[in-house]
């Protein structure tokens, strides 16, 4: 319990960030957001190191998932911060696996289809797998891709816009977040 100060912190400090560079009509109110990836992590893992870890990468994607969903965009540093949380419990190996797995394909995939995968999107996929490893980067990206994919075709019967490009980095986040804890 003595991390929940520290996960409302964060959750406080990335709320302000985001609302003094965004200037969002409302307030972000990620904090919420960090508390319950907190108690997920309470309840999940034992590990104190694990923990930390966990929580600083939640706080991670979720600062990369808004920010996505505002600006289409995933800045360079967040990519960089979310590889700098793999050093934490870094095994070379199985993080460089997890980093080219999924990445590799998608750079491969949005090479030849243009406009089909971001760059952005790439990096945080190779990040996650920096800390998630082989294993836990493929179970991320199918609980991020399932709901997605669920959200588009839902989307698609609604409304007649159907060009319209949406954020996967939220999508991305939850679905690593998750595999973070079943790891």
């Amino acid at each position: 319990m003595a991390l929940l100060f520290p996960a409302l912190l964060f959750g406080f400090c990335c709320d302000s960030i985001l609302n003094k560079k965004l200037h969002p009509k409302r307030f972000p109110c990620t904090i919420f957001l960090s508390a319950l990836s907190f108690l997920a992590l309470f309840l999940a893992l034992h590990s104190s190191v694990a923990m930390i870890q966990g929580l600083l990468f939640a706080q991670s994607l979720i600062f990369t998932g808004y920010m996505d969903a505002k600006t289409q965009t995933i800045p360079d540093e967040l990519c960089t911060l979310i590889f700098l949380i793999s050093l934490i419990q870094f095994d070379p190996v199985q993080s460089l696996m997890g980093m080219v797995l999924i990445s590799v394909p998608l750079w491969i995939l949005g090479t030849i289809i243009s406009g089909s995968v971001g760059g952005g999107d790439i990096k945080l996929l190779a990040a996650c797998g920096a800390v998630l490893g082989p294993s836990g980067i493929i179970s991320g990206t199918v609980f991020s891709l399932i709901p997605y994919l669920l959200f588009l075709f839902i989307r698609s019967l609604l409304h007649r816009d159907r060009k319209k490009m949406y954020a996967m980095a939220p999508w991305i986040g939850i679905g690593c977040f998750l595999a973070y804890l079943i790891n």
